[in-house]
């Protein structure tokens, strides 16, 4: 059944996703009334000069903060990722990761923890992984 649903998702949402993306801009904040803490966040996705897009994703609360962008290009119906960055300071542990993707090379370079290198696989519009085994 959910595979089914997930198939069903993809079909009828394979026009929409086709379309070049849209650029856009998102703000949000969070209150806890019980304590004094509040939060915001910010999401935006931009067309670059160069003609990458760029999503970026920002997040703050009290003494912690979170930044996540990427880059991609977007050919023949896939999407490209060129980077992808995330940070995370504050209370607990901070986290740096850098990824740059070689599609000459067919690889990402980048850290998490360590230096790597993984193959790179282009997303195409509408594509979806599904979990493997029986389905539902």
């Amino acid at each position: 059944m959910r595979r089914a649903l997930m198939l069903a998702l993809a079909l009828f949402s394979l026009p929409a996703l086709a379309a070049e993306p849209k650029p856009f801009s998102a703000s949000y904040t969070a209150d806890w009334k019980q304590v004094p803490v509040s939060g915001s966040a910010e999401r935006s996705l931009q067309k670059l000069d160069d003609g990458r897009w760029q999503l970026v994703f920002k997040a703050s609360m009290l003494v912690a903060g979170l930044t996540e962008q990427s880059t991609f290009t977007v050919e023949n119906d896939a999407f490209l990722p060129q980077s992808y960055k995330f940070e995370r300071s504050g209370l607990g542990k901070s986290k740096d990761v850098e990824f740059d993707f070689d599609w000459s090379q067919k690889q990402v370079i980048g850290s998490d923890r360590r230096s790597r290198a993984l193959p790179a696989q282009p997303r195409h519009a509408g594509q979806v992984d599904l979990p493997a085994g029986p389905a539902a």
